[in-house]
């Protein structure tokens, strides 16, 4: 009579580790440091795999500063974000995206996490803020925006106004009053964008 043993997989292993940190694949009881894909050890009829990527920590967060007083970063895979104030120390309630719109003068930072560890960038300075110049009145509406976007509470004959990507690249600019204060922003992709106001501090909206 012949008897024939089925292959098997037992044993394949698809996992992640952090780099400096190593793992050790109870197959074979070899430890590994380095990235592996499709490694192999067979045993009889049984052929295990391994798969093991290796995460780096964060890396530096740089700071960049648009239009004098929105913080911005670039994102990162698989990361979270948390601004914080280098006066106090104290993490910012709900900031916790890639741009952060400070409304006073101060030193910030931020915190970028991910499964392997937590960076924190540089302070950077930010004076330029006149308190007396932000909006406390002036919003837009609807935000979310499809088509166009309302001024409310615009009380002057004219102001000039341009709109910034996340990355502060300058997308459009003009003129609008309390005569014309819609704005056309059908022609934008989706994403989130900043409409400045001369004298006012930047106001985000998303377009839909």
């Amino acid at each position: 009579n012949l008897s024939i043993t089925p292959v098997t997989t037992t044993g394949s292993v698809t996992t992640s580790i952090c780099d400096g940190d190593s793992y050790t694949w109870p197959a074979n009881g070899v430890s590994y440091t380095t990235p592996q894909s499709g490694t192999t050890y067979t045993s009889g009829c049984n052929t295990a795999t391994l798969n093991l990527n290796v995460t780096q920590p964060p890396s530096m967060p740089v700071i960049t500063i648009l239009n004098n007083n929105v913080l911005s970063i670039p994102s990162q895979v698989d990361a979270s974000y948390q601004w914080i104030s280098c006066d106090t120390g104290l993490d910012i309630a709900n900031q916790t995206d890639t741009t952060f719109s400070p409304t006073k003068n101060g030193e910030y930072a931020v915190e970028v996490s991910n499964s392997c560890g937590t960076t924190t960038s540089d302070c950077v300075i930010l004076d330029d803020l006149s308190l007396d110049k932000i909006s406390k009145t002036i919003s837009i509406y609807p935000n979310p925006s499809h088509a166009e976007i309302i001024l409310s509470g615009l009380h002057t004959d004219e102001i000039e106004f341009r709109i910034n990507d996340a990355t502060g690249r300058l997308i459009i600019s003009g003129t609008s009053s309390n005569h014309t204060n819609v704005i056309d922003v059908n022609f934008l992709s989706r994403g989130i964008y900043y409409l400045s106001l001369n004298g006012f501090s930047p106001i985000k909206f998303v377009k839909e």
